[in-house]
Order: C-alpha cells, then structure tokens, then sequence
C-alpha cells in the first residue's frame, strides 16, 4: 500500500517536480558508483589492465549521460553513442520508463521516473571483481545450444532502426539453421520483450534457448547496504536464490525490501521449461530456460513482459 501511495502522488506531479524527485538519486547512483570503484582501485593487484577502470567506471557515466538525456527528451525511440565509447545505444522512453538498450539486444540501464530507482544490477569487470565467480552479467543476454554437447553460444543480434514508441527496438539474428526476431518495447507502462524464432530448414530441429536477467531494483540502496535487501518472489510468495525452479507459470520479480520497489516478469503465451535463481554482485539473476523443438519451417513465440 505505501508503494502504491508513493506511485499515486508521484504520478499526480507537474513534469518539472517529478524530475527533482527522480534526477536526485540517479546523481547520487553515479557518484556512489565512482566511488565504490575507485575504492576498488586500492587493489593493485587486481588491476591487470587500465581497461579494467574504464569499464567499471562506465556505468557511473552512463547515468549521468541518462540524466542529460532524460532534460532534453520526453517519448520516442532514438540511438546516441551515450557514454563515448564508440557504440550507438538505443533509447527508449516515456513519462515513467527510461531503458538504455545496447545495440547486441541487452539491457543496459532501465530506470524509473517517477522515483528515479534503477532497476538492472551494475556490471563489475572481473579484474576489479573480489569474488570473481560472481560478477554480474548483462540483463536480457540470450544465449542458445543445439547440440546438447556443445557449449552455450551468445546471440548476437543486430539492430533493425525504428521511432515507433509502441514498435520499439527489433534485433534480428540468423543461427545455424534458425533466424530470431526480438522486439523490445513500451506497452501499458510495461517494458515487452517478444521472440519470434523460426526454423529455417526442411527438417526438425530441436534448441535449448535462455534468457538471462541481472536485477537490482533501487540499485543506489543495493550498492549502499548489501544484497540482503533483495528477495525473489513469484506472485505472493518469496522463493530462495541460487535454485532451479519448475513450474512458476506465474512469473518471477526481485523486490528490494527496503524501499518497497520491485521488478516482475510475466512469461506469457509459453512458460519457460525452468526458472534459476542466482546471487550476484550487486545483484539478483534470473535465468530462464527453455527446449524449442521445431517442425520443419515453424515458428514459435513468447513474450517475457517485465513491469514494476
């Protein structure tokens, strides 16, 4: 109820209070960021390379590039190299949701406007990592086997231009024996993630096919108190971390029980086969796994749709 309250006066705002309220802690996020890295840099053993600083110091730029953005853009979809490096990021936005997409199809920021709380976990270069395991990888990776011998391989779409808020960011990606479409878009105030994988041969084919996640709602109090202030949770239940699930045809969320925030995904029109939960960093990931076997020249869809 205090999260709903919270929502209903943000939202009943003029434009320009709601932006005190939401630049706030995107600028303290990125200093705290700065900061813990450069903490970090005291381990001069860890540093194998000045690369390592530039990596990890790039997260607290890209929310200040975010913020810059956020002053001067109000809905669309459009790309920018945000945080210099070279890379054309794609952005997409409403009066409540700003994500920051990478053009390979992950999720690079996803924040909330209304209280300015980023929701995907930072990733720390393994050099500056002191748990080496467990550093954090990109949210929305996909990641695909088709022989079950083989190792997993990434999917490494390519962007396909679109300005339509509701068409949003398409990636396409053409595998061995398979292409994949994912659309990425603002519906309802949702963030939509929808797969269209199809066989492109003239016999069957069988893949395993995982999603995986990186959250950390309210990232500024995770960075500031630890990871205990996030639980996993599937409908009105909390579930454990580092455990394989089967069955949630509810979904899954990560809730930060600090500040009552929290990220939820609805898998709809296919459940996946099984959910994992994981610990990270300065985060909570979620893999979601599934086997897609094909009929000659099929095609399969499924939606993740992830809301807050």
């Amino acid at each position: 109820q205090k999260l709903a309250d919270s929502k209903k006066l943000c939202a009943g705002l003029q434009r320009a209070d709601r932006e005190k309220i939401a630049y706030n802690p995107i600028i303290e996020l990125s200093k705290t960021e700065a900061m813990f890295y450069e903490h970090s840099f005291g381990a001069a053993d860890e540093l194998d390379s000045e690369r390592a600083l530039v990596d990890s110091l790039r997260d607290a730029e890209s929310h200040l590039n975010c913020l810059g953005e956020l002053r001067v853009n109000n809905k669309g979809v459009y790309t920018m190299d945000v945080d210099g490096d070279g890379w054309e990021k794609i952005i997409i936005v409403n009066d409540k949701i700003f994500a920051l997409l990478n053009e390979t199809g992950t999720i690079n920021n996803f924040i909330e406007l209304l209280r300015g709380y980023e929701y995907i976990g930072g990733s720390v270069s393994k050099p500056l990592n002191r748990l080496n395991a467990l550093y954090d990888f990109r949210s929305g990776e996909d990641f695909f086997t088709i022989d079950s011998h083989d190792e997993e391989k990434s999917v490494d779409y390519k962007y396909q231009p679109s300005h339509s808020i509701l068409v949003g960011a398409q990636f396409t990606y053409k595998g061995p024996g398979f292409e994949a479409v994912k659309g990425m878009s603002l519906f309802n105030n949702k963030f939509v993630t929808r797969y269209n994988i199809r066989n492109v041969g003239a016999g069957s084919l069988q893949m395993s096919w995982k999603v995986k996640y990186s959250f950390s709602p309210d990232h500024l109090s995770v960075l500031k108190y630890g990871r205990p202030v996030l639980i996993f949770f599937s409908k009105d239940k909390t579930i454990d971390p580092d455990r394989d699930y089967r069955g949630l045809e509810d979904g899954i969320g990560v809730a930060n029980k600090l500040s009552e925030s929290y990220i939820y995904i609805d898998t709809l029109r296919m459940a996946p086969d099984y959910i994992k939960t994981l610990t990270m960093q300065h985060a909570y990931g979620i893999i979601m796994g599934y086997t897609l076997s094909f009929a000659p020249f099929e095609e399969k869809h499924f939606i993740l749709d992830i809301g807050f």
